[in-house]
């Protein structure tokens, strides 16, 4: 064999000797999990009392879609708090029962949201106090923790004469 013919055979001899069609196909099984954002939001009646509802609701698509778990209680007070500051009024206020108004495929126990989680909410006393200028510049809710005391949580709004207050905000990101 000369080395030309050599040079004409090699490639032959080496090239591709499978029966694959070039086209990939994905057989594996994806572990990441998808995330959502969970929000609070709340609207009461604010006088002498504090009457009103929170609403936790927990949207797929990080934020972007469809509402999957949505839970609703009523939060009321009576106890007017004297240890915040800040606030222009603030009270102790306990979560009622709560309602499940969404749960799609099981996604409220995925996030933690599970028949126990809403039991031990029900119940609950939390402080919620409200700022009209924080630091000088916006309305916020402001909460009570045990741990480094009243903190703000979010923007909200407070119309005094109608008694009127809402407020809402992002919690977390969450894989589901």
């Amino acid at each position: 064999m000369t080395v030309l013919t050599l040079m004409l055979l090699l490639p032959l001899a080496c090239g591709d000797k499978d029966t694959d069609t070039g086209e990939e196909t994905d057989t594996d099984t994806d572990t990441d999990a998808d995330l959502g954002t969970l929000e609070f939001s709340g609207t009461a009646v604010v006088h002498d009392s504090y009457m009103g509802t929170e609403v936790l609701a927990f949207l797929a698509d990080e934020g972007r879609g469809d509402v999957i778990c949505q839970l609703s209680y009523p939060l009321e007070g009576a106890a007017l708090r004297s240890d915040c500051d800040e606030c222009d009024w603030a009270f102790d206020v306990t979560a009622g029962t709560v309602e499940v108004q969404t749960d799609v495929d099981g996604a409220c126990d995925a996030i933690g949201w599970g028949k126990a989680a809403r039991a031990a909410l029900t119940g609950t006393a939390r402080g919620y106090g409200y700022v009209a200028e924080y630091f000088g510049h916006a309305p916020v809710l402001m909460r009570y923790d045990d741990a480094s005391g009243w903190n703000p949580v979010s923007y909200a709004a407070y119309d005094e004469k109608s008694g009127a207050f809402d407020y809402s905000w992002q919690d977390a990101t969450l894989p589901y």
